[in-house]
This record gives structure tokens, sequence and C-alpha cells, in this order.
């Protein structure tokens, strides 16, 4: 079956990155029609983004390799469950379907403390109550400046899209 072969194409990419310096272990594809897209391998340390996890590479580079953001026709294979930064990206280029082998409760028993070269883990209910709440309750304070200057960008656009 191909999903099988998928998933352990995605986990055997997931395991490449044991062995690279400042890697961390989360691989994603972009598949389309059974067959690979594009791949992403966590590159936050080496890249010093950290917006570079797997699933967010993969998805970028799909979108380059298709010549569209609208993945509505592929299907995400993924080496652990997507963290909320990633399922948004998977939400706004609508992919179909994820599939993914290790949860999120699972790789925090797996992994407990990363080792000191990396980062923290996310703290992931955080982030959900974060980009679920208004934003003067979120952990980040944020203050609203030159509102009516900026509007005026965003009619002129929208006018232009007309």
């Amino acid at each position: 079956m191909y999903i099988e072969r998928l998933m352990r194409e995605v986990i055997d990419l997931s395991a490449s990155a044991v062995h690279q310096p400042g890697r961390a272990p989360f691989a994603a594809m972009v598949t389309r029609n059974g067959g690979t897209v594009a791949t992403g391998l966590n590159d936050v340390n080496e890249s010093l983004d950290p917006t570079a996890h797997g699933e967010i590479l993969a998805i970028r580079a799909a979108c380059r390799a298709l010549g569209r953001p609208d993945l509505s026709d592929c299907d995400l294979y993924t080496s652990c469950e997507p963290c909320p930064l990633c399922t948004a990206a998977i939400s706004i280029t609508k992919i179909r379907h994820i599939y993914y082998a290790v949860g999120r409760t699972q790789a925090r028993e797996l992994l407990g403390n990363p080792p000191t070269n990396h980062p923290p883990l996310m703290r992931i209910e955080q982030v959900i109550n974060d980009v679920s709440s208004p934003i003067d309750a979120r952990s980040v304070p944020a203050s609203q400046h030159l509102e009516t200057d900026a509007s005026h960008a965003l009619r002129l656009w929208r006018e232009s899209c007309t």
C-alpha cells in the first residue's frame, strides 16, 4: 500500500537528521497522486529560522514546484503530529489529508527534555491559547499604531484586485 511506503520514506528522512549536527528528527513530505512533490527536514538550528519546521519547508517547496499556493490536491506525510505553526500552514494551503507517525503526547514522552544544543520544545498549550485569544490577551504584549495610514494600502490593494 502506498501510504505505508510514503510513511516509511518520511520516517527514513526523519532518521537521517540524527547524524546531522544541529538537526532535529522532524521531516515531512508533500505528495500528489501518490508521488512525492517536495520534502522538508527540520532546519531551525542550522538556518536560525524558528519557522523552518519540516512541514513548513516541504509546503514552501511544494508550492514553488507546483507554481501555486493551493495544495488542495496534495497530502502531507510527517514524522510527527504537526504543531500549531505547521497546522496553520497546512490549513492555509488546503492540504487534503495529513498522515503522521508519532503523536504530540507520545513525542513529549519520548523526548523529555531535548538536548542542550537544541531550543526547548514548544509550549504547545501556550501557542494554542495565544492564537485563539484576542490580541490584547496574548502572552506577548501588542499595541496598535497608525491604523488609518496602513488602511490606505489595504484599500488600494483591494481596488487593484477588482
